[in-house]
């Protein structure tokens, strides 16, 4: 998911209409126009040339892997806080939903889709009170994780927290 769909040749026989140039492909990027040509170069079939997205509006989420990875790991690590929403909304859930992301993040890094040469480089995985809760959120049932990924150069992290709204159980 964290590889780029780009430099891959179309088959079936797939031609573009008309040839892109170094020169067009350029002045596309400087103009913040994320275009993903088709291009053809000798000796190749045509090729997916880019993995830029069509956000234009931050850095973070201007290529495709990166979009993909922050997708999965939203949906996984959403699975991973739901299974928590029965626990009582404490420290010892806390660590266990900690755990769970960190072990999860773990694997992602292993694979290379994270990157630094150690998992502390890569990412971070912060929940608890006074750290990503108040005492009024916890009360109310809302259980917070702040996550730090870097995919693409070592600590230079994207942020995402999200929120569990936990059930009524008693801490």
């Amino acid at each position: 998911m964290w590889k780029a769909p780009a430099n891959i040749g179309l088959k079936g026989g797939v031609q573009p209409k008309e040839r892109v140039s170094d020169t067009l492909q350029g002045d596309y990027n400087k103009q913040d126009k994320p275009l993903n040509l088709i291009r053809v170069f000798q000796g190749t079939d045509p090729l997916i040339w880019g993995a830029r997205t069509l956000a234009t509006d931050t850095d973070r989420w201007r290529y495709v892997p990166v979009r993909r990875l922050f997708n999965a790991v939203e949906k996984d690590i959403g699975r991973a806080m739901h299974a928590a929403m029965f626990e009582p909304n404490s420290q010892p859930t806390w660590e266990k939903v900690r755990a769970a992301i960190d072990n999860y993040l773990h694997a992602v890094w292993r694979q290379g889709g994270l990157q630094g040469s150690k998992p502390d480089e890569a990412y971070f995985v912060q929940i608890g009170l006074g750290l990503t809760m108040t005492q009024d959120e916890i009360d109310d049932g809302r259980l917070i994780v702040k996550i730090g990924l870097a995919p693409v150069r070592p600590a230079e992290f994207i942020i995402l927290q999200m929120t569990q709204d936990m059930a009524s159980v008693p801490a």
